[in-house]
């Protein structure tokens, strides 16, 4: 069930990205923890997979990346779970597990895929030092894109049953970012990717004067055909000229779902060109054995990561700024309600 606190905190951004905003109690904090001497800047000149001399070095901590599957729960839960929770799930279930983890980790961002618009109500109340920004995605016909499960209701929190006849929440991506890092009640920006035809993909936006910083959360076609690569090619490439062009100066983070694994044509042109001999791109990865241990010989070992599916595929990834961000830990971790896991890195940014 949801709180007690108002949701009339709620803050509307440019566009149709909605900012989730809880009581910020820790704004002097924050600065206190930042301290003056490292994040004095106000931007940082940093090319992706160059080597950029700095003096300072912090450690960021944890960031993530999770797609929650939008309440699709016949589709994400395993089949044992499913069994057994069958007829006592709630989309309540997934909202508490993602609070569980976010309170573990305690992560300086989180990107988030296939979110569902009530679900980041109540997490913007529960977790007062975030800020939650949520944009939903529009379908092929230009509506809003609704999330499987029924909204959940403080007088009846149950899922609904499968016909889904209940009112259904929005859905689509979003960004969870500390307010000591991003700022209390941090403003997201929503880009479009360009997608010809059906959902209309996104990429999710917010940026971080203390760290010159952007992060970003994507989610890309999903269809594993011929025309659904051709998709991605085109939403990836879009996400990239970006990330280079409106957000050219930052320090660069963009984690997601693509939908493509490693060795797939449309993810050679945001690998760095340093992994392999046909890859193009400027980015690292975190979870590559290239940015987590002593770099290999380029080659197809760089263009690797844990499985980020149930089924055991690698579709989740995190993309980062080579030579600014030291990557000191990396990998998936364990999910009940969504067919995908979380994958988190820990990370070190120097100055």
């Amino acid at each position: 069930m949801f709180g007690s606190q108002s949701r009339d905190n709620r803050q509307r951004s440019t566009g149709r990205t909605r900012t989730r905003t809880a009581r910020a109690a820790a704004t002097a904090l924050a600065l206190g923890l930042l301290g003056t001497s490292a994040f004095t800047s106000t931007s940082v000149a940093a090319t992706a997979d160059s080597a950029v001399s700095r003096n300072n070095r912090y450690d960021l901590g944890e960031i993530g990346t999770f797609n929650m599957a939008g309440g699709n729960v016949k589709r994400s839960i395993p089949e044992e779970v499913w069994e057994e929770e069958e007829d006592t799930y709630t989309g309540q279930h997934a909202v508490d597990a993602l609070y569980r983890s976010i309170a573990d980790h305690q992560p300086a961002f989180l990107t988030v895929q296939e979110a569902c618009g009530d679900w980041m109500d109540e997490l913007a109340e529960k977790l007062p030092t975030y800020t939650i920004s949520f944009d939903p995605v529009k379908t092929g016909s230009g509506a809003d894109a609704q999330c499987y499960n029924p909204i959940q209701d403080e007088n009846d929190p149950g899922y609904g049953g499968p016909d889904r006849n209940s009112p259904r929440s929005l859905y689509g991506n979003a960004m969870i970012t500390k307010n000591t890092y991003f700022g209390t009640g941090a403003t997201a920006k929503s880009h479009s990717l360009g997608t010809p035809s059906g959902e209309q993909r996104e990429m999710l936006c917010v940026t971080s004067n203390f760290l010159s910083t952007a992060a970003c959360s994507a989610h890309t076609t999903s269809a594993r055909t011929d025309q659904g690569a051709d998709y991605r090619d085109t939403e990836i490439a879009n996400a990239v000229n970006i990330l280079e062009t409106e957000y050219a100066g930052y320090v660069h983070f963009l984690g997601g779902d693509f939908n493509a694994e490693p060795l797939d044509n449309e993810m050679k042109q945001i690998y760095s060109s340093r992994y392999s001999t046909d890859t193009t791109g400027r980015y690292g990865e975190v979870d590559s054995p290239c940015e987590t241990d002593t770099p290999p010989t380029p080659g197809p070992a760089c263009l690797s990561g844990g499985a980020t599916t149930l089924s055991g595929e690698k579709f989740d990834y995190i993309f980062l700024t080579r030579g600014v961000v030291e990557v000191n830990s990396a990998g998936p971790t364990k999910s009940l309600y969504s067919d995908h896991l979380p994958l988190w890195a820990s990370l070190t940014i120097t100055f």
